[in-house]
């Protein structure tokens, strides 16, 4: 009975430590309805914020009056940044003219987003822990 009752509650307990949680994003100041919205979800600085393949999750919604909201679900406890993309011509990427200039509408989760560089993780990066995370990220 006691074997029973400590592998309860070492299970329980594993559990509570590995807790999800959900992380809401509204992107507004799309320029238009056109195309998609592409969010990712990195844990990794190296790969934000363009290394799309090596995030841990994207959603692509619609869009609607210029906004689109989308949820990352079983997000576990962590340090991440979100990056998104106004992806206009639904062509699966940031398009950039021939200086690498992105011609496509960007944004990160705080809104750190320099004139002259990429966004860093660093500057754009939160924290989830066991309560819901609500973001609201303007494109640029």
């Amino acid at each position: 009975m006691k074997k029973i009752i400590l592998f309860s509650a070492l299970f329980f307990l594993s559990l509570a430590a590995q807790a999800q949680t959900t992380v809401a994003v509204q992107v507004e100041n799309l320029k238009n309805d056109k195309g998609v919205c592409r969010a990712y979800l990195f844990d990794q600085p190296a790969y934000f914020p363009n290394k799309v393949e090596k995030a841990l999750a994207s959603k692509v919604v619609k869009i609607s009056e210029n906004k689109a909201s989308l949820t990352f679900e079983n997000v576990p406890a962590g340090t991440y940044a979100i990056s998104v993309i106004h992806d206009e011509n639904n062509n699966g990427k940031l398009d950039a003219n021939m200086l690498g200039i992105p011609t496509e509408s960007y944004g990160a989760s705080k809104n750190a987003l320099p004139s002259m560089r990429m966004p860093s993780f660093e500057a754009n990066s939160f924290q989830v822990a066991q309560e819901a995370q609500k973001l609201t990220i303007k494109i640029k």
